[in-house]
């Protein structure tokens, strides 16, 4: 099939003007022959015949010198004269031949972003505003006046200044030998999540494509709303996006997934919560069944889940509250709800073949482990408790789908939830053993790999600490493909990448970012159904992630039956159990909580006060 792709940008500042040889440029560079040039007059998307994407650099974030180098060569040339006008260069593509996991390997220099000076940090005198005394130009990464030289935040090193290129004409995803796997090689994944889609804006907050491709960012994992997914008519309002204000939810994430191919930047879809307006555990409530949930990844996953950077789903965000692991409880064991819902999406979509992420529940004691109350790791946060794996792991049916799989445990620190062992006097040293039981040996378990869904934190105080004793722990122990929480600002309880004017990375972040993945994989090309060119980058650490000892879960205590696991006749829908007004089971306790609503206390736990943004949680009682 014949297409053309459109280049588009906004005409802020016409440096020259554009004609056929500076598209052909142009087209160049995206590795598409030139075809012809006209006037643009709007934003085109047409599915008959050809394709025309939208191209944009600018999204706001800055002066027109922040980006001189749009197109990300790497070759120092000032290539806005090529965008940034009201023309539209066509690029045609020929028919392709069909896909193959050969790749075809290069040297080349590995591409980087121009730096830049346009985060109002000072003049030129202040290049090496970091004080690391290596006498390059870090002004890009800070916007204050703060000595790093007094804070904890040793630098990554620099990316070598060299990298092969490989060139694919198809993007295959698989999770094997611990590991996330491109066509076969591992791949570098340097993530942050971008939140909007699943609140009641119905639309990501900022636009901030071409900061994250300049910090070496390579994937985006976009929060959904089931609502959303419900709907697909659902139209974005001119107060929440006064450049999309009309237009359906569904086309701007289109749009998105197009503006991030042409970044090199893949997506990840997280189904983060039901409605639109607050979280909730279980991946079904008194609105919503089941049934609904499983038919939202349907519809997201027929409308983009041909999308060649679309790399993943997240079935659901943190489970928590009844949610349970390996009870063979059909109602509330979420390790059996995420293989029915697997077992849906692949029964209507039989071609689906990007990794499914599944997270872990939260702390509970209906869920096997090998350290329970009161060792100190017992206590985890919404996401992470992926205890019951190394005996109940999770089992699609079938290989090719297992090979999919990635575990994707949430880590936080005292600014989420001020948990026991933050209290211990030996903090932060005290951490590394604790994570070792909570996530350590997970890929030794299940050779699956693994990927920190969420992390982060405002940096102050004690989670300063945290945060720089958990990138040390990533790196020691090649926990390095992450997912940082967030871009947003506007994020409740730990903040995001961004100060609050939504252009300024904050320093102390982006250094945390680059030391857990100093070396991502990195697109050298836009992602198009046709392939695409990339440098694997370099994994931070040689040594497998294997030198754990075996998980042994001590055996159920005398007449007790153990845990099945699975549900005892395959499909059978079990009823819900019944909630009370505020969602609790009638037998359990209710916990009032701030930012995350209320959640419940399971039999043999109390509702304890504490500080973070919970003001309470649910602690087991004294024996």
């Amino acid at each position: 099939m014949q297409w053309a792709l459109l280049l588009l940008l906004l005409p802020l500042v016409a440096l020259g003007a554009v004609n056929d040889d500076h598209c052909k440029i142009a087209c160049d560079k995206l590795h598409i022959p030139f075809q012809s040039q006209s006037q643009c007059s709007r934003v085109r998307v047409t599915r008959e015949g050809r394709r025309e994407l939208t191209y944009r650099n600018d999204y706001h974030i800055g002066s027109v010198t922040e980006e001189s180098d749009v197109l990300f060569d790497g070759d120092g040339n000032d290539d806005r004269e090529l965008t940034d006008t009201g023309l539209c260069c066509y690029c045609h593509r020929a028919p392709t031949p069909a896909p193959t996991r050969k790749p075809t390997r290069k040297p080349t220099a590995q591409p980087t972003a121009q730096p830049t000076n346009d985060y109002h940090i000072g003049s030129a005198e202040e290049r090496d505003v970091l004080f690391d005394g290596d006498g390059s130009d870090d002004r890009e990464l800070t916007d204050t006046d703060t000595d790093l030289r007094s804070r904890n935040l040793p630098v990554a090193a620099a990316a070598p200044a060299a990298a092969e290129e490989v060139c694919l004409e198809a993007l295959e995803w698989e999770s094997a030998g611990g590991r996330v796997l491109l066509n076969g090689e591992p791949f570098q994944i340097k993530g942050i999540s971008w939140f909007g889609f699943e609140t009641e804006t119905n639309v990501v907050q900022g636009l901030v494509l071409g900061t994250m491709r300049a910090l070496g960012v390579n994937a985006l994992r976009i929060p959904v709303s089931l609502d959303l997914a419900l709907a697909p008519l659902t139209r974005v309002q001119v107060a929440d996006c006064v450049e999309c204000a009309g237009a359906l939810a569904w086309d701007v994430l289109d749009l998105l997934f197009d503006k991030a191919a042409a970044y090199g930047m893949l997506i990840m879809l997280d189904m983060h919560r039901l409605n639109r307006l607050a979280q909730t555990g279980l991946w079904y409530d008194a609105l919503h069944t089941e049934a609904d949930f499983k038919q939202g990844w349907v519809n997201l996953l027929t409308r983009f889940g041909q999308k060649p950077n679309l790399f993943a789903i997240d079935l659901k965000n943190e489970p928590s509250g009844l949610a349970t692991w390996g009870q063979g409880v059909i109602a509330t064991d979420w390790n059996l709800a995420a293989q029915r819902i697997v077992a849906e999406i692949t029964t209507q979509l039989p071609d689906f073949n990007r990794l499914i992420f599944v997270e872990g529940v939260a702390t509970t004691d209906k869920c096997p482990t090998q350290y329970p109350f009161p060792d100190p790791s017992f206590n985890k946060f919404l996401g992470q408790n992926l205890d019951g794996v190394a005996t109940v792991p999770i089992d699609f049916g079938d290989p090719a789908l297992n090979k999919l799989l990635v575990y994707s445990p949430h880590v936080y620190g005292p600014d989420v939830l001020i948990q026991p062992y933050f209290k211990d006097p030996t903090f932060p040293a005290n951490m590394a053993q604790i994570w070792d039981k909570q996530m350590g040996f997970l890929k030794q378990a299940t050779g699956n790999a693994v990927v920190i869904g969420e992390w982060g934190g405002t940096l102050a105080g004690k989670d300063l600490q945290w945060a720089v004793a958990f990138t040390d722990y990533m790196v020691a122990n090649c926990f390095n493909d992450n997912f940082y929480w967030s871009i947003n600002p506007n994020s409740g309880d730990v903040g995001g990448l961004f100060a609050a004017d939504w252009k300024t990375p904050i320093n102390a972040k982006v250094l945390l970012m680059r030391k857990a993945q100093p070396t991502p994989s990195a697109f050298t090309t836009a992602i198009t159904d046709a392939g695409a060119c990339l440098t694997y980058g370099a994994p931070v650490c040689a040594a497998a992630a294997a030198t754990n000892p075996p998980v042994v879960v001590p055996p159920p205590a005398p007449g007790v039956p153990p845990a099945p696991g699975v549900p005892q006749q395959p499909g059978a829908q079990a009823p819900p159990p019944k909630l009370d007004a505020n969602g609790c089971a009638l037998e359990y306790a209710q916990c009032a909580g701030v930012g995350f609503g209320k959640f419940c206390c399971t039999k043999g736990t109390q509702c304890v006060q504490t500080g973070g943004i919970y003001y309470s949680q649910c602690q087991p009682l004294a024996a």
